[in-house]
């Protein structure tokens, strides 16, 4: 006798796709440690190309034009990259250089000079 299911042709289809999963994440998926539709976003990922691009796990790479300084150098400066963020951080949020509503050169110019002087005086404090 041949009952009937319920169930919609994709819904078998989806199934029957994670069947091609490897053991260990068919593993993880009846534990319910990861969902169906995390494991069917896995059939879709490139095994060979993940493969090769560990070579590079643990690298980071760093595009500058400073082509005449030493890599030493170039990362010294990197490192201290942060810094100069914090600033621009600062100075858009507290002190509100922007938006600017200015149109005059010399106006503008004035707004950032306060800026930067008020930034200035802002990092001597912070390092007493």
């Amino acid at each position: 006798m041949i009952t009937k299911h319920r169930k919609k042709q994709s819904t078998i289809a989806n199934k029957l796709r994670l069947l091609k999963l490897s053991d260990d994440v068919q593993f993880s998926l009846n534990q319910k440690q990861i969902t169906e539709r995390h494991a069917r976003a896995m059939l879709s990922l490139d095994e060979e190309k993940i493969k090769a691009e560990e070579k590079y796990d643990g690298y980071y790479a760093l595009i500058t034009s400073l082509i005449n300084e030493k890599p030493e150098k170039i990362i010294q400066i990197n490192k201290k990259r942060w810094a100069i963020e914090d600033c621009f951080r600062v100075m858009k949020s507290y002190l509100k250089a922007r938006p600017v509503y200015l149109s005059k050169e010399a106006s503008i110019r004035t707004h950032f000079l306060v800026n930067f002087v008020a930034l200035t005086i802002l990092k001597i404090i912070q390092k007493i």
